[in-house]
């Protein structure tokens, strides 16, 4: 009796789940369909983003405005924007780990503990285990002084003068490949470079004109000017484990499509 009424209620049961069934198969190949039509994916990248649905982001503390931790532990910025629009164009979901710095996030997705790093300069040491995607983020490099010192009318002016850099930044990589002869102060962050001209630490700081325009006055900080800007810009790139190079590729189709 019992092993009739189980047979005929899984019969109507695969019956009423059946349209169900067929509903999710479509909304998967639609959102296939979806992803190939709008960034122009390939099968491969399509394969792969099915295989790799959450990609771990590292961020230290942030370097505003293109990304920095909000309230309640949310990144906020230009990189949370565009990643998740990347998401929901892909469904990739974009999960953000927390780091203690700038140091541990690049040997973090180095080790592969992490899969990629957003506002990042490409340099030959990093190309080593990082793939990059085009510049997403560019502005002039700024050169920060306290308020009471001369204008600098070029880079040649700092010569010989101590100028603070965060710690892994390639700020120092990028002043020496143009000539710079600074003597260089190791600082664990932007803002401590920042708080150090302020303090009269050292003479000067330079980062990229928009994170200098944002920052300074939201740290409070008085007694800082802009005293001139390098002929080179940042060019920041999103950096992915080299392993996962399609991740690149599939960022830059996102890219590509806007207008």
């Amino acid at each position: 009796m019992f092993g009739g009424f189980a047979s005929a209620f899984y019969s109507v049961m695969i019956r009423f789940l059946l349209p169900f069934l067929a509903l999710a198969v479509l909304s998967v190949s639609s959102l296939a369909t979806e992803m190939d039509n709008r960034l122009e994916l390939s099968q491969e990248e399509c394969d792969w983003i099915i295989a790799n649905p959450v990609i771990r982001v590292g961020m230290d503390e942030g370097y505003p405005p293109a990304n920095f931790w909000g309230e309640n532990g949310v990144v906020r910025g230009v990189d949370a924007d565009f990643l998740a629009a990347i998401s929901e164009l892909t469904g990739i979901q974009f999960e953000f780990i927390r780091m203690g710095s700038w140091p541990e996030t690049v040997a973090a997705v180095r080790d592969r503990e992490i899969d990629m790093i957003t506002c990042v300069t490409s340099s030959p040491a990093r190309e080593e285990f990082l793939a990059f995607t085009e510049v997403y983020y560019d502005f002039p490099i700024a050169i920060i002084t306290r308020s009471d010192s001369e204008f600098l009318s070029t880079p040649a002016a700092v010569r010989g003068k101590q100028v603070a850099v965060p710690e892994g930044f390639v700020t120092h990589e990028v002043m020496e490949s143009i000539g710079w002869e600074v003597d260089v102060i190791r600082v664990p962050t932007i803002t401590d470079a920042y708080l150090a001209v302020s303090t009269g630490q050292c003479y000067a700081t330079v980062a990229n004109l928009g994170n200098a325009s944002y920052l300074i006055p939201r740290l409070g900080i008085t007694n800082l000017k802009i005293s001139g800007v390098m002929p080179e810009f940042t060019r920041s790139r999103f950096a992915v484990r080299k392993d996962w190079a399609i991740l690149a590729g599939i960022i830059d189709k996102y890219f590509a499509s806007l207008s």
